[in-house]
């Protein structure tokens, strides 16, 4: 399969916060610019891709491929994306690694779904090799990451809990849909993470949304309580009963 046999989306298509739809437009100005021809591939991905962008809460992430590797060239796009008021998370890829498959687990995911034509791009140049990555092979990469993500939660948790309520919430939602995988929930927003995980143990529901929107910085004490509880269940071998 190549990038070619995609269709591309126009940033006026997805359901999002204007001012999200600007800065997605004007940062793929910015790598067109920056990259010129070597420029391959752009695409908005996860929830701003998926029409379940969460104003104010979702970063704008974004798959770039260009044909080289340059290093200033690259620090120019990270710069550029650093000087918007909405977190850019850019995942920049050379040609070779695109399609020679040397992705990271995440951006795995994202290749998978641009197969599946549940997300496409915004821009493509030429004709990509997508690299054939399957569900049983996520659940792989999920098999292997596990450990490191639960690992980066735990210490979350040694360090100091104030202002850290973000990087939380973020870390348990890649821990709860990588768990859920394994038993092929797919789960692309936080509310129905959280929905799944509940069901899947049999343990009351987190409103995890009344806790992204709520305004405080740090983490409410019983949202602590149940990341905790999480952690708990996945390393003790509770998930296998």
């Amino acid at each position: 399969m190549f990038t070619s046999e995609l269709e591309t989306r126009e940033f006026s298509s997805y359901k999002m916060p204007e001012r999200y739809r600007n800065i997605a437009e004007k940062y793929l100005a910015e790598a067109q610019t920056i990259f010129g021809n070597d420029l391959l591939f752009f695409s908005i991905t996860s929830s701003c891709a998926m029409d379940l962008c969460i104003d104010g809460w979702s970063d704008i992430d974004v798959l770039i491929v260009t044909k080289n590797f340059d290093l200033e060239k690259n620090k120019l796009i990270h710069e550029a994306g650093s000087a918007h008021d909405i977190r850019i998370a850019l995942m920049l890829l050379t040609q070779y690694e695109f399609e020679h498959n040397l992705l990271d687990d995440k951006t795995r995911v994202v290749i998978w779904q641009l197969r599946e034509r549940q997300i496409c791009p915004n821009f493509v140049n030429g004709s990509l090799s997508i690299p054939y990555v399957t569900l049983g092979s996520i659940q792989n990469d999920d098999k292997t990451m596990m450990p490191t993500y639960l690992h980066k939660l735990r210490r979350l948790f040694w360090e100091d809990t104030k202002n850290s309520k973000r990087p939380i919430i973020k870390m348990l939602y890649i821990v709860i849909k990588m768990r859920l995988r394994q038993r092929e929930r797919i789960v692309y927003t936080y509310v129905g993470a959280f929905q799944q995980f509940a069901k899947l143990y049999g343990e009351p529901e987190f409103d995890i949304l009344k806790e992204i929107m709520s305004k405080s910085k740090d983490p409410s004490p019983e949202f602590l309580a149940y990341a905790q509880n999480v952690v708990k269940m996945l390393c003790v071998g509770e998930d296998d009963t």
